[in-house]
């Protein structure tokens, strides 16, 4: 069972941008991100919700804090219809187009899959969830899979396999659907430009994989240009 959390909200907009961080370096990407966040957030009527928890984790008996990223979302979804989930360490540099414009309504998760090595590699650190039936049923499947508590990918290695693509060893190979593979919709990796797959025209830019000094440094030119442009908007 996903560890409940106690506290209430009231949201202004049926969408919420979410993310948090619980130590450093990655605390100080998300004071950087913060900002590119928030206008994203206004421009397109949603939400935001931001945490820094330091050196604190929602669910201490979990091995890493990436599985705290599944008790937040499942405790948000009460409140919203739709949850956009964004990592510390990424950035957006395009708030032009709305990302509800990329979803599918019958699909609770939207994600990228990366293609490098002749892999195909889906990539939660930004997702789309959205309040579906299955969605509840999908999250407690994720927290549920302990065989991938421990695996270096995480919560992104319980959401692979259970879409039908498998993460031991890092394979990657397609088994074949699952229950989950009809509710998942891939989305261009415009919203999740990595190193290895780098779209032409990101609106997002997550340094996943990435030396953290060098991609803090990268933020913050990001962030620079980001501001030049938009703050007077």
């Amino acid at each position: 069972m996903i560890p409940p959390l106690s506290f209430g909200w009231a949201p202004r907009h049926n969408m919420l941008i979410c993310s948090f961080a619980q130590i450093p370096p990655y605390t100080d990407m998300l004071n950087i991100m913060s900002d590119t966040v928030i206008y994203y957030a206004a421009k397109h009527r949603m939400d935001t919700m931001l945490l820094t928890l330091p050196d604190s984790r929602l669910d201490p008996a979990s091995p890493t804090a990436g599985w705290d990223k599944i008790i937040l979302l499942n405790h948000m979804l009460k409140f919203y219809e739709t949850i956009l989930w964004v990592d510390a360490d990424s950035i957006i540099i395009d708030p032009a187009i709305d990302i509800r414009r990329e979803l599918d309504p019958k699909c609770c998760l939207h994600i990228v899959a990366h293609h490098y090595g002749g892999k195909t590699v889906p990539n939660v650190g930004i997702m789309v969830i959205s309040r579906k039936c299955e969605t509840f049923e999908f999250l407690d499947a994720i927290w549920n899979h302990k065989e991938m508590h421990l695996h270096p990918w995480a919560e992104n290695a319980a959401i692979m396999d259970l879409i039908g693509l498998d993460p031991r060893g890092f394979s990657c190979t397609w088994r074949g659907p699952s229950r989950f593979t009809a509710v998942t919709q891939y989305i261009d990796n415009r919203w999740n430009s990595i190193g290895l797959d780098p779209a032409e025209d990101p609106r997002i830019i997550h340094f996943a994989g990435v030396d953290k000094a060098q991609a803090l440094e990268s933020m913050k030119s990001h962030y620079k240009t980001f501001t030049s442009r938009f703050s007077k908007k």
